[in-house]
C-alpha cells in the first residue's frame, strides 16, 4: 500500500486493521479467482503467486489476470471511500524456492531471485500501478498492452527495463 505509513499515523487502531482487512480481503478473493496463492502479508505488503503448490496452465497470463482485477477493484474502493492510500503492485515470472525454515512460528515462504526482481518491480513502481520486467512483457506481449516506463538500476542484475500492464489486448 502507498501512503499507508502516514494513514496509520493518523488513523485510529481499528480504521488501520478494518482497512487491511478490506484491502487483503480483495487480493484473497481474486487469488481464488486467477488460480493464484496467497503466500503471506508483510505488514501493509500482500505476497501472491501462481505455479507454487496449485497447478496453473499459464503462469505469466495467471498473475497479470490477478493483479489487473486487483487494481481495479481497489481503483474502486479507493475511490468510494476518498482514501488517501493507494497501492503499487509488482510482476516479475521465474523459478523460486519454497518451503517453511525454522523451528519455531513456521510459516511457508518463497524466495530466490523471481521474488526479488517483483519486489523491486512494486517499490520502484507508480503509484496506482502495475509495474513488471521485460520477462512479463516478453511472455504476454501478443495478449496485453504494455507501456516502457523506464529502466532501473538494479544490484547485481544492472539495469533493468520496467513496464506498466495496461490491460488485455482487444480480441477479435
Amino acid at each position: 500500500l502507498a501512503g499507508f505509513t502516514a494513514y496509520s499515523s493518523e488513523a485510529s487502531p481499528e480504521q488501520v486493521v478494518a482497512l487491511l482487512q478490506q484491502v487483503f480481503g480483495v487480493m484473497e478473493g481474486e487469488c481464488a479467482e486467477h488460480g493464484v496463492e496467497k503466500i503471506k502479508t508483510i505488514g501493509d505488503a500482500f505476497m501472491a503467486a501462481a505455479g507454487v503448490t496449485v497447478s496453473v496452465d499459464d503462469l505469466p497470463h495467471a498473475m497479470a489476470s490477478y493483479a489487473f482485477a486487483v487494481a481495479a477493484r481497489l481503483r474502486e474502493i479507493m475511490a468510494e471511500n476518498n482514501m488517501t492510500v493507494s497501492f503499487r503492485i509488482g510482476i516479475h515470472i521465474g523459478p523460486v524456492v519454497a518451503g517453511v525454515i525454522g523451528a519455531h512460528r513456521l510459516f511457508f515462504d518463497v524466495w530466490g531471485d523471481t521474488v526479488n526482481m517483483a519486489s523491486r518491480m512494486e517499490s520502484n513502481g507508480l503509484v496506482g500501478e502495475i509495474s513488471c520486467s521485460t520477462e512479463v512483457r516478453e511472455a504476454l506481449a501478443d495478449r496485453w498492452n504494455f507501456e516502457r516506463i523506464g529502466s532501473l538500476s538494479i544490484k547485481g542484475k544492472g539495469d533493468q527495463v520496467m513496464w506498466l500492464l495496461k490491460g488485455p489486448k482487444e480480441s477479435g
